[in-house]
C-alpha cells in the first residue's frame, strides 16, 4: 500500500475547535489529523503524518500529499537522512517535507506496510492510554 492510500484510509481527524464551521477555510489547516504509526513487514516502524500542523506539502487536510513528515523511525534509514532535523539523533527526531516517492521507497525497502501489525500497535496504544 502506498503512503497516500494509507493516509487517506486510516487518518483520524479531530476538529480544531468548536467555533469553526465544517466549511471554514481554516479547518483544513488547523484540524488535528493523525494516522497510526507505520509498522513494516520487516519490523521497521516510523510515524508518517501530514496535515496543517505537520511538515508536509500541502500543509492542510487534503486527500493527497506531495510530501510527509516522518518521525522517530525505529532505526537509522539512509533514504531519509537528508531530511533529518537532528542527524545526531536519527531515531529521536523528525524528518520534514519528505517527498511521497521517498516515503514509498522506504516502505518498499522494508517490505511494505504490515496493516495487521500497524492496526494492532494502534489498538494496543489506545488500550494503554
Amino acid at each position: 500500500m502506498k503512503i497516500n492510500t494509507f493516509h487517506k484510509k486510516y487518518k483520524n481527524i479531530t476538529p480544531a475547535n468548536g467555533f469553526m464551521t465544517k466549511n471554514s477555510v481554516f479547518r483544513k489547516q488547523f484540524d488535528r489529523v493523525m494516522v497510526p504509526y507505520v509498522v513494516c513487514a520487516d519490523g521497521f516502524t516510523m510515524s508518517v503524518q501530514a496535515s496543517g500542523s505537520h511538515y508536509c506539502e500541502p500543509r492542510a487536510n487534503v486527500e493527497r500529499y506531495r510530501s510527509f513528515e516522518i518521525g522517530f523511525p525505529s532505526q537509522k534509514e539512509s533514504l531519509i537522512m537528508s531530511y533529518c532535523e537532528d542527524e545526531s539523533k536519527p531515531t529521536d527526531t523528525v524528518y520534514g517535507w519528505v517527498p511521497c516517492a521517498v516515503v514509498n521507497a522506504v516502505l518498499e525497502k522494508h517490505g511494505g506496510i504490515d496493516i495487521d501489525a500497524t492496526l494492532k500497535r494502534a489498538e494496543d496504544i489506545q488500550k494503554s492510554a
